[in-house]
């Protein structure tokens, strides 16, 4: 019979993030869940990034050294993790005070859990994304943060595969979702928060070819696959120009209405 409370390792990547790491940092030492094993994995950080991860108390492990990209120090943290199950929580994200207890909950009979993600903007809340599992053969319809796996997974599927620079993440959803792993969606919990404007929405058509590759791999139909990039790229260019003319109303309305992912104001 497993452990009803396994040790929960959270893995945190960071480089000169000194201005968000704080509120990332609090937020796993303010889990109400009591087994955590805190690993932070810091490229090389030249602000005052190191001098918070040392006084958090909450942080049982850390390095500071250069890497080649996120996927290697995503797989950094990986290799030192020990619990059964691992979540990863970049700098400018963090985690609702009991989701490590929703996420075990849930786990019993799942490889990987996940749920909703607030989005903020500078400190303001603005939407809230729903998953869809459903619609991982499409797109990015998980959020990141809001994600957590068991450690054997990981294991048997050799973590991150750094040819991948911003979509790493989804190559490795979409790997474990067309391999039949179990996937639990709690759809309407609020697990995680993250702030707009990450390195996948700031290089966003980079971020599209690479999540088509991805697709090229684990779900194989060219022409659907080149089609449906074509519609993220007019979808996505269509939202910009309005955030850029001031016309946030609609931005909200084609969110809600056109993807895949449910969206709704928080």
């Amino acid at each position: 019979m497993s452990d009803p409370q396994p040790l929960f390792t959270v893995i945190t990547v960071c480089r000169n993030a000194g201005g968000t790491l704080g509120r990332t940092l609090r937020s796993v030492a303010d889990q109400t869940y009591p087994h955590i094993e805190y690993i932070v994995i810091d490229g090389a950080s030249t602000d005052g990034s190191v001098a918070m991860i040392r006084a958090c108390p909450a942080v049982t492990a850390w390095i500071s050294e250069p890497d080649t990209g996120i996927a290697e120090a995503f797989n950094k943290g990986l290799a030192r993790a020990t619990g059964e199950w691992v979540g990863i929580l970049n700098a400018d994200d963090w985690y609702e005070p009991d989701a490590l207890v929703r996420v075990i909950e849930a786990a019993y009979d799942a490889d990987i859990v996940h749920g909703a993600v607030r989005y903020w903007e500078s400190d303001t809340p603005k939407e809230v994304y729903y998953p869809r599992q459903d619609r991982l053969t499409w797109e990015m319809t998980i959020s990141h943060p809001a994600v957590f796996v068991r450690r054997s997974v990981y294991e048997a599927e050799g973590g991150f595969d750094p040819a991948f620079s911003l979509t790493m993440d989804y190559e490795l959803l979409l790997r474990l979702y067309v391999r039949g792993y179990r996937f639990k969606e709690l759809g309407d919990t609020i697990l995680a928060n993250m702030r707009h404007g990450g390195a996948s929405d700031r290089r966003w058509t980079q971020a599209l070819q690479e999540a088509a590759r991805a697709k090229l791999r684990h779900v194989p139909s060219p022409a659907a696959t080149v089609a449906y990039c074509g519609w993220q790229l007019l979808r996505g260019g269509i939202r910009r120009a309005c955030e850029r003319l001031g016309l946030d109303c609609l931005v909200r309305r084609v969110r809600k209405h056109i993807s895949p992912m449910r969206k709704e104001c928080s």
